[in-house]
């Protein structure tokens, strides 16, 4: 099984929004400008991965919005909300998650689209069984793991991790 690990795209400041909205964080948006760099980099992306089986995001806005461009390239991969992808979400909830899809179908490619450390602590779990934060993950980048017996502390295989950048001049590249 293959896990894609999406980070949100670039949203609006947190304190400008903050201070202009008067709304929790949990409905911050993307950026226009963030919107177009994640549509461009999907295509990259879908060069790289053509085929998606289930798209999970976290609760907040703008990774549901992160989800929601990546559904326009994967049309009809089944989208799901976990709220253990929320920032400081229940680690354990995302494995038992993830431990059920690998028994569905050991073939899959499930998208996570979540926000930072989170992440990265995940997938450093996935690759050395420890949690730390020495991988960081930019807005709108993702990192590809693939676990070939079940989903275990350190059994993760670390296939590419590329920026948003380096998605889109991959799109580019056609």
């Amino acid at each position: 099984m293959q896990i894609l690990f999406i980070r949100h795209a670039i949203a609006q400041d947190r304190i400008e929004f903050a201070k202009k909205s008067k709304y929790p964080d949990d409905l911050r948006p993307l950026t226009g400008k963030g919107k177009q760099k994640m549509y461009k980099s999907c295509i990259g992306l879908q060069k790289l991965v053509p085929k998606v089986t289930r798209l999970v995001h976290s609760p907040l806005l703008r990774a549901k919005q992160t989800a929601d461009i990546l559904s326009e390239v994967y049309p009809n991969t089944a989208h799901k909300r976990l709220e253990s992808l929320a920032p400081d979400g229940e680690f354990d909830t995302i494995i038992r998650y993830l431990k059920q899809c690998y028994i569905d179908d050991k073939n899959a490619t499930i998208v996570l689209v979540g926000h930072e450390p989170d992440l990265s602590e995940f997938i450093m779990w996935a690759l050395s069984k420890k949690v730390n934060d020495w991988l960081y993950m930019k807005k709108g980048s993702a990192c590809m793991v693939e676990f070939r017996d079940g989903v275990k502390a350190g059994d993760g295989d670390l296939k590419w991790l590329m920026t948003a950048t380096q998605l889109r001049m991959i799109a580019k590249a056609v």
